[in-house]
């Protein structure tokens, strides 16, 4: 095989596309942030608004997060076979959020407690403050204060509104910036192929 002496823009080009790479399988492109955020955010003011009206359920509106993550695990082990190319932060950013699901199921699943949605968005806060800070990025780090601060205003409302607001936390800390990491993906993405 023939070694090819690259010009300066094209190695330009190359650092250019593989950063590009990177960030995009980091934040899958802002993706992942919205899906989990809506999907928070759904499930809690249906319960809600399910609890506020009494609607009989034959089921746990919490489920659906089950179906979620069997999709996301699908789409990730399907983009994983074309992924080239990854950033020393993408470890640490996955091993905090397969903790945080392990722990949010083990929460769960404890017949013991009661629901309690200040527990939740104070876990809501941890992986999406660590997030930010390994991406040295502002919007997660602030979603996931804003968690927080969620969750202490939940300690002087009932479990009702606690469940209200663990939806606004979901839309804090992952919809808003996932939002902003895809228009930031996409001017990026558009800048490149101009």
């Amino acid at each position: 095989m023939e070694d090819k002496e690259l010009t300066e823009i094209e190695s330009f080009q190359l650092i250019q596309d593989m950063i590009n790479k990177s960030r995009s399988s980091v934040m899958d492109k802002g993706t992942w942030p919205i899906y989990w955020g809506c999907t928070i955010a759904f499930c809690s003011f249906f319960l809600y608004f399910q609890l506020l009206f009494k609607w009989k359920m034959p089921f746990n509106i919490f489920y659906l997060t089950y179906i979620a993550l069997a999709i996301m695990i699908f789409v990730i082990i399907k983009n994983s076979k074309h992924k080239n190319v990854s950033s020393h932060s993408q470890r640490p950013i996955a091993y905090t959020w397969i903790a945080y699901v392990i722990a949010i199921n083990i929460m769960g699943f404890d017949p013991q407690t009661n629901y309690s949605g200040i527990s939740f968005m104070v876990l809501y806060g941890i992986p999406t403050f660590i997030t930010g800070g390994i991406m040295n990025y502002k919007p997660l780090i602030l979603g996931g204060i804003s968690c927080w601060i969620l969750a202490i205003i939940g300690f002087f409302c009932n479990g009702l509104t606690q469940i209200m607001l663990e939806g606004f936390a979901a839309i804090a800390a992952w919809v808003i910036p996932g939002l902003m990491i895809r228009r930031r993906y996409l001017q990026v993405k558009k800048g490149v192929h101009v």
